[in-house]
């Protein structure tokens, strides 16, 4: 009997380490679980939850939503209530706001300017600046407009109104259009004489300014509530 025992003494090793990997195994073999629910939850809500059930959290992408308050997870991977096993990684894609594009403000008025913006939830900065434009006309602005405005913020400039003197510039070899458009902050109502005369008719982009009145270069005063006279001859 006791040569029959030595022949499997041999076994023993073999034995142990398989049962020692059979119990390792069950100790430390990751639990299951039931994938929690995160959709519609805030990121950091799903990161609380996420943690107490010893699970990863990894953000695959953000979307545009304009109907979800930002960082509102809208999709998971493992889905709901499917089996998961601790430390695994659960993928999201949560919620962003839509890019707010910079609205064109050049040339409104400032209290126009302002309910603008409040619509469109924007703060603004006003710095009112002595200008040849009327009070109130919003000149320039930042950032500029049609560009994506991600700080919800803008700079404007607005003209206080002052009527410093100015140089009137130079409007020859430019359309009537474009000169009409030009002067048209100003309050300025040009007289158009044609020459060679013209039987009456509209002025179009064709019709280009020969001379004008003032000169270019001529130092006048700019004022809404009396604007200067101009005249500009065309052909």
């Amino acid at each position: 009997m006791i040569i029959s025992l030595k022949e499997y003494l041999w076994f023993l090793p073999f034995i142990s380490f398989l049962s020692g990997y059979v119990l390792l195994d069950i100790m430390y073999r990751p639990k299951k679980l039931e994938t929690p629910t995160l959709i519609g939850k805030q990121l950091k809500e799903a990161i609380a939850l996420t943690s107490a059930h010893n699970l990863n959290l990894q953000l695959l992408e953000e979307r545009e939503d304009p109907e979800l308050p930002e960082g509102t997870i809208i999709s998971q991977n493992p889905k709901t209530h499917s089996t998961i096993k601790s430390n695994q990684t659960i993928f999201c894609v949560i919620s962003k706001n839509p890019s707010i594009i910079t609205p064109n403000l050049i040339s409104q008025n400032y209290e126009t300017t302002l309910l603008e913006l409040k619509k469109q939830g924007i703060h603004s900065n006003c710095y009112f600046l002595d200008s040849p434009y009327p009070k109130g006309f919003c000149f320039a602005q930042s950032p500029k407009a049609q560009t994506s405005l991600d700080t919800k913020s803008i700079i404007l400039y607005i003209s206080d109104g002052s009527t410093k003197p100015v140089l009137f510039p130079n409007l020859k070899n430019k359309s009537v259009n474009e000169v009409i458009d030009f002067l048209k902050p100003y309050n300025i109502n040009p007289s158009i004489i044609h020459y060679p005369p013209r039987n009456p008719h509209d002025c179009d982009k064709t019709c280009i300014i020969t001379d004008q009145r003032p000169l270019a270069g001529s130092l006048i005063t700019l004022d809404p509530k009396k604007p200067p006279h101009v005249q500009l001859q065309v052909s």
